[in-house]
């Protein structure tokens, strides 16, 4: 039962059924980096228990799905991801890699230890699909608002709205009276009867959260150059208890 075969869907819902890990994933530089597919040939975990049963979160599992794409289209996935999301969502600075104009622009990130702000050097993530993706808030917003109009941004259709209706509902939880459940790359709740999708993100001397209400037509997005904290928790339920009274999330 272990053996069971793993699908695309149980990659991109958290549920394929591997352990996970963190020591060993970056490269401390660019040279150093290691291509897709053989970071995951070297690195990829066990399984620790058959696929589409227990959610585990999975970087790992989504960087396989990134290598998918690489074998079905035979490009890169970067390149992919700049050709058929980026540049028609007019995103034309964001990368999951370091851009060589860009790179005065990426953030320096802290660390708060021993009673200071220590600065954490940046490193290059080789499971990048997964969590390295650089972008400014304004172009990130365009992701957003083209799931806010069912996968059209600027009048282009970017996305099937049928797909972006399977990202957003509910593909897998652990039992149907649970609120709490996942789509396809989303975490999907409710507040107060309404539908939230959300995501945070989070590395050494980074924080990141993602909050959409696509019945309110509504998104947020919140990033910060440091880790100890629950800034950007603060920050959003600030927002909807002021305009929204929502209870604290």
């Amino acid at each position: 039962k272990l053996g069971k075969p793993i699908t695309a869907a149980n990659l991109l819902t958290h549920t394929p059924g591997f352990d996970d890990f963190y020591i060993g994933k970056s490269s401390r530089s660019e040279k150093d980096a290691m291509p897709l597919g053989e970071f995951l040939k070297k690195h990829l975990p066990e399984r620790i228990v058959p696929p589409g049963e227990v959610f585990i979160y999975s970087n790992l599992g989504m960087a396989l799905a990134a290598f998918l794409v690489e074998e079905i289209t035979g490009e890169d996935f970067e390149k992919y991801a700049i050709e058929n999301l980026f540049l028609p969502l007019d995103i034309k600075k964001s990368s999951f890699r370091v851009i060589a104009k860009y790179r005065d622009d990426i953030y320096k990130g802290y660390v708060y230890l021993n009673g200071k702000q220590n600065e954490f050097p940046f490193d290059f993530i080789n499971d990048y699909p997964a969590g390295q993706m650089l972008t400014t808030i304004n172009e990130f917003s365009n992701f957003m608002i083209m799931h806010l109009n069912n996968g059209v941004f600027n009048n282009k259709k970017i996305v099937d709205s049928s797909l972006i209706n399977k990202m957003q509902s509910v593909q897998f939880t652990h039992h149907p009276k649970l609120h709490s459940a996942v789509g396809y790359g989303f975490f999907i709740d409710e507040v107060n009867g309404t539908k939230l999708l959300s995501h945070n993100g989070g590395y050494p001397g980074i924080l990141t959260r993602m909050l959409i209400f696509p019945e309110l037509k509504l998104a947020m997005f919140v990033a910060m150059n440091g880790y100890n904290s629950n800034f950007n928790a603060v920050v959003t339920d600030a927002l909807m208890n002021k305009y929204f009274s929502y209870k604290s999330l």
